[in-house]
């Protein structure tokens, strides 16, 4: 009988432990913006208990133009195209929550909406956030126009004021725009009207009437433009005006005396306007004031407690 030898092994398993490198965890808010609208994005990093530390982070905003780019202290930073950079510095695993920030336009001509892919690349490797783009649908709204369909200008002014009250709560007002002509003629003067500093909403310039005489007719297009490329036109009418109004005085009669209280009954004459206002003063003092309509007689009582005698 022939005998061969058995080989026996024995596999000893040592405590070994098994070190796995784990990625950083990465989230971008907001989540959705407008297109064309220009938008202040915040990265945060989370590298709790993670290795290795971060020490270069790059955001590839694609479809975005980055404006501007937060500026840390212990790091380097770089801004250009669709791209923001942040180096030479260190996010240790201790840290929860590191923040960085840069400010990007959103494409236009978005129809509906669509998903830009933003990736963020670190010493972990490139991570894939998302931002949906939402189309803007309509145009900048007019709230409040000077001049208005219907309203009326002095003649002969040189330096006269236009402006427009505009808002878009999606995209925002980029610019706006003042048109005028000669009702009867098809040539136009066309000037931008500059946002206010510190009145967001109002846009503004002034424009050269001189040439407007009474009974001439202006016609005007008022025009705005959001930041998705959308705009908005509001045209109207605007007439001259140069003759005032005439109040006419029927008690008491001119040079006669009043008592302490006396009652006065006039009107207000106007070739124009329906409604007007009036101031009544006595002794270069205004004591009361109102509206009136167009050839309305009004009748107030008034008292001379407090006049000078002899006026």
């Amino acid at each position: 009988m022939r005998l061969f030898p058995v080989i026996i092994s024995y596999i000893l398993l040592l405590g070994m432990t098994l070190i796995t490198v784990q990625a950083a965890i990465y989230t971008l808010s907001p989540a959705e913006v407008w297109e064309g609208s220009t938008t202040t994005f915040s990265l945060r990093v989370n590298n709790y208990l993670q290795t290795p530390a971060i020490t270069d982070i790059q955001v590839l905003a694609n479809g975005f133009t980055i404006t501007q780019i937060q500026d840390y202290k212990a790091w380097q930073e770089n801004a250009a195209g669709s791209i923001a950079h942040w180096s030479s510095g260190s996010i240790n695993d201790e840290v929860e929550v590191a923040r960085f920030d840069y400010t990007a336009k959103a494409p236009s001509g978005i129809i509906g909406q669509t998903i830009q892919n933003i990736d963020v690349t670190g010493n972990d490797g490139t991570t894939t956030l998302r931002v949906t783009v939402k189309e803007d649908l309509t145009g900048p709204l007019f709230l409040l126009t000077l001049p208005f369909d219907g309203s009326y200008f002095r003649e002969g002014i040189l330096n006269q004021q236009v402006s427009a009250e505009v808002e878009d709560p999606e995209t925002g007002v980029e610019q706006a725009s003042f048109s005028y002509r000669f009702c009867s003629s098809n040539s136009s003067t066309t000037v931008a009207l500059i946002q206010n500093a510190t009145e967001v909403l109002l846009w503004e310039n002034r424009v050269d009437l001189s040439a407007f005489k009474q009974g001439d007719e202006l016609c005007f297009t008022f025009r705005a433009k959001n930041h998705a490329g959308k705009e908005t036109r509001l045209e109207g009418k605007a007439g001259f005006d140069n003759t005032p109004p005439t109040v006419l005085l029927y008690v008491p009669a001119n040079g006669s005396v009043i008592s302490e209280k006396t009652k006065f009954t006039y009107s207000c004459i106007d070739n124009i306007a329906q409604e007007l206002t009036y101031t009544f003063s006595v002794d270069n003092n205004d004591l009361f004031g109102g509206s009136i309509n167009n050839r309305e007689n009004l009748t107030v009582d008034m008292s001379a407690a407090n006049m000078t005698e002899g006026l």
